[in-house]
Formats: C-alpha cells, structure tokens, sequence
C-alpha cells in the first residue's frame, strides 16, 4: 500500500492507529509476496469497529481493505482471489469430454501401462478441462503435454490453440520442447507429428497472447473480448502472480480448456501470490482439483543419487522440512582437480570459480555471428541471489566486464537482458540475448519462439548488461552450466538470510542441464537451507 493511499485512507475514512498500522503492515507483507495478514488482537479489534474495512469479502460494496477469517487484505487482492478460486473450480468441475474408440486406441498405443505418471497426466489432459500437469526439471512435463496436444490435434483437427509462458525464453523453451516430442510419437500418434513441429509458432508469452497493454494497466483480452481458443497450455506456472492468473482466467473463453504444468518447488512469482501451490495444496482434500493434478516423479534426466539431481532431490526435501541442510552439503562438495557435476568454491575462490567458466565467457565474448553468440548464451549463466554488492549481479557484472578489459578485449559482444515490455520491437522483460559490436552501435540477436529476432542496438528497449543475473530473471530457462554465487559469512546480513532459502538454490540448480558450479561458503549454505515461511494468501479459503 502506497504513502499516498495510506494518506487517503487517513483523509477520507479518518482512520485510528490500529487500523492504520494494520494497513502499513500489509503492505509490507506484500514485498514478501503475501497477499494477507494476520494481524495481532489489537490490530484486530480495530479492523473490526472500522467502516473502511469489510467483513465479508463477498460483498458488492467495495472498501479499501478486507478482514474475513481472520486474515486482512486489500479488497483488489481479496476480490481476485475469489474470482480465481471460483473459475478454477468450475473448470475442475466441467463435465468430462468423451475419448473416442479411435483416440482411445492411439492413447493405449502410446502408453500401454496407464498407470504410469506420465500416461495418468496424460489421461487428465483429455479427459478435462483443466489439467494440473507438476513436477522438477527432466520429469517430462512438456513431453508429456505435447502428447496431449498430439492426441487433441489428432481428435479435432481444427483445435485452436497456444502455447505460453510468463517469459519469452520460458516460451522458447516449451515450443521447442513440444517440436522435438514430435520424434517421439509412435503408431496412430504419430500423424501428429508434422503439427506438433509447427507448434512454436503460437508459443509466446502470456502477456503477448492476453495483449498487456502497460500504460493502461490491463489486458485487451478479458471477459468481454475473450480468447479465440480452444486450449490454452501455460508453463512455469509457478512464476504467474495472482493478479496474473486472474487476467487469464478472465480471457479465457466459455468450454475452452486449460493446461498447466510447473514445479512448485521453484520460487514463488516476484509479485504478490502463491496460485498454483495452493492449488496443490487445495487438491489434497477437494476431490474436484485433485482428479486434476498429476505430479511427475521419475526424473529422466538426472539420477537422484548424484550429482544435480542429488542435490535438487536434497533441496526439494529441505524446502519441504523434510530434509537436512547436511544432505544439501554433502551433495556439493568442494571443488577438486576433477571435474564433476556439482562442485562447490569458497567465497575466497571466486577467481578460481571464473577460470573453470572463462572460455565459456570468452567464447560469447569473441562470437561475431549470431548463431555462434546464442549458442555460447546458451551454455554459461552467472547467478546471484542479490542485485547489488560485490556478490550481486552488479558486481559480478563489473568483475566479469573488468577481466574482459584487463585482457584486452575492450569491444566484446555481451549478454543484454531486457527490463520492460515493448510489444514495438516484440521483446518483453526477462527475455535474454546478444549484442553483436558494429557500424551504428551493432545489432541485438534474440532467440524467439518463432525463430532468431534482430534489430539495431538503437531500437533495443530499456535493457541492462547480463553477464550474470538473478536467480529470479533466470526462471523459465535452461544453460548447459550454471555458477551461482552467494555472499559469505561476514555478509549474512538478517535482509540477505531472509532472501536465501532452499526454493531459491532449488530455482537456480535446476537451471543447469549438465554442471552447477557453487561460490559459497558453509553459512551462507546452511542460510539458503533454512525452510522460509509459506506466503499468506486468502486464496485457500475461497478454494475450500
């Protein structure tokens, strides 16, 4: 809540101090991505005597706050939270479209044993409307639901359709994961592959799809002018906020379907909400949700008894209370002279952690095509829990920038992120990519979901250099070799421990496909391996 609306309320509605203090402490409840508060008796006492606060949510007369249950909130989160509670529920409710004899023989063909993960998801995905498709990195989410759409497109050829994603890179990511599951359809399916190969072209973001229009603060797709869509597939749920999904839900029109798929275990979405996890979590005792959700458990990619996917099994268990910060230790030992997937470097051998990934560095560096600089892109990313400080991504930006310097190469290509959304030149924030040096300032390169987008570096919109970034930007994207870095010890400052947390290790090591490089310390480990608190949200009340 603003200063100006705090003004306002004290103004207009002549507010007591309990009341107010409530309201400045909700507000920072939302910094931490809250979307309610439970505040102490007197707090309490206060917000029940007030006229500017409701006591039922479900009220058409609109206050500026809400205290219902126990719990306050603004009355936009509250109302939002209820509307998303009841669309997820009437399509959890939708009745079941029929499987012909003809789809049923291609599934069957496709999965001989149904009860196995994947096959139960994909059985969810043609049954309802709504499927809830979760599970870690190399679980086969987006094989498993490019084998729904598959078997849609196969069943109603004019299906209309999208792909998206919160981040452009996230929607590169699915589309090309979807055109490559295509090399994988057998028997009856298998007519379906040609589609499934020109699946990128309706992959984008979820802003793009539900035209986001900034200045104004609201979509051109909404209840009034909903989606022209069958199906709409979203990925890294996990990063859509509440006020986005509930954009979303609005746009999406009457008997369209929705699949979804993400990892809860990764971090929460930078604004306030916490939608798919209390969807999950709704789902453990509402039968309707639950016959929606299939979680993917057999990792097909790493073994859980080493490497990446030892220390992301650790992780996951600590996250959920039900690990040690030992077992996340003993899974990134030290570095040694051998190579290995998971090494880790104390702060003191930041140097040395950079030598192990500078040709990676230099081969970005000194790429002068676009082809080979995306490439190099794609195998190395920096990350860093915090922005600023030596141990953020500034410093480390500088450090990375300094070295290139010292060693002569002062005109480089380097890594740009952008850091707003511009629907001009097709690019939105968090979408990573190369600027090329040359005649007018060189051009900037990008990876798109439909293929390579260039335009001169004049026409970039607002960007930043990108050697590293946070762990946060990173969210929806994959690199051959990740470094993170951590601040140590003596920089455990109470804000920084509570940025750290095993959500946020769990994000950033599961960002890499083959090796994860660790600068950090002992402490600043056992920190990231504290279980933070849950968000608060109203969103569990309204779902129950």
């Amino acid at each position: 809540m603003s200063l100006p609306l705090l003004n306002l309320l004290r103004s207009r509605w002549n507010l007591e101090s309990g009341v107010l203090e409530a309201a400045a402490d909700l507000e920072a409840a939302w910094d931490l991505g809250h979307t309610a508060l439970r505040p102490p008796e007197a707090q309490a006492k206060a917000l029940k005597s007030c006229l500017a606060v409701a006591k039922d949510a479900a009220s058409k007369e609109p206050q500026p706050l809400v205290f219902h249950h126990g719990l306050l909130q603004s009355w936009r989160h509250a109302q939002a939270e209820r509307e998303v509670a009841g669309e997820m529920a009437a399509l959890a409710l939708a009745p079941s479209e029929p499987v012909g004899e003809s789809l049923e023989a291609a599934f069957l063909e496709l999965y001989p044993e149904p009860s196995e993960d994947q096959a139960r998801a994909v059985r969810i995905g043609l049954d309802k409307k709504l499927a809830l498709v979760t599970g870690g990195p190399g679980t086969g989410k987006t094989h498993t639901v490019a084998r729904i759409l598959a078997l849609k497109l196969l069943a109603r050829p004019g299906l209309r359709y999208a792909l998206c994603a919160p981040t452009g890179k996230a929607a590169q990511r699915l589309a090309e994961s979807v055109g490559r599951a295509a090399d994988h359809l057998s028997g009856a399916a298998a007519a379906a592959a040609p589609l499934l190969r020109e699946a990128g072209a309706h992959a984008g973001t979820l802003h793009r799809l539900l035209e986001w229009r900034p200045d104004e603060d609201r979509c051109g797709r909404n209840a009034a002018r909903p989606l022209a869509l069958d199906l709409v597939i979203v990925d890294e749920a996990s990063m859509l906020d509440l006020m986005l999904w509930r954009a979303l839900l609005r746009a999406l029109p009457a008997g369209a379907g929705l699949l979804v798929l993400g990892d809860p275990f990764q971090l929460a979405s930078i604004e306030p909400g916490r939608v798919l996890g209390s969807l999950l979590e709704a789902g453990a005792a509402k039968q309707a949700l639950a016959a929606c959700a299939c979680e993917l458990k057999k990792n097909r990619r790493f073994s859980r008894e080493r490497g990446i996917g030892a220390l992301a099994a650790s992780l996951r268990a600590r996250a959920a209370k039900a690990g040690s910060a030992d077992a996340v230790l003993a899974a990134c030992p030290l570095a040694t002279a051998q190579s290995a997937e998971v090494a880790r470097y104390g702060p003191e051998a930041l140097d040395q952690a950079l030598d192990s990934v500078w040709p990676k560095v230099l081969a970005l560096a000194l790429a002068t095509e676009a082809g080979a600089a995306l490439q190099a892109l794609s195998e190395l990313r920096v990350l860093c829990a915090l922005n600023e400080g030596p141990w953020g991504v500034a410093g480390l930006n500088e450090r990375v920038q300094g070295r290139l310097a010292g060693e002569g190469h002062l005109r480089t290509a380097y890594p740009v992120l952008v850091s707003v959304n511009d629907p001009h030149s097709g690019l939105f924030n968090g979408d990573l990519g190369v600027l090329l040096p040359g005649a007018g300032g060189g051009r900037a390169v990008f990876q798109g979901p439909s293929g390579l987008v260039s335009l001169p570096a004049a026409q970039l919109p607002r960007h930043q250099s990108a050697w590293a970034m946070s762990v946060h930007r990173s969210q929806g994207s994959e690199y051959a070799t990740v470094l993170l870095v951590l601040p140590p010890e003596a920089g455990l400052t109470d804000r920084i421990r509570g940025l750290l947390s095993p959500e946020l290790l769990y994000t950033a090591v599961t960002r890499a496909t083959r090796s994860v490089l660790l600068c950090a310390d002992e402490a600043a480990l056992r920190a990231a391996c504290e279980p933070k608190e849950a968000r608060l949200t109203g969103l569990s009340l309204w779902l129950a």
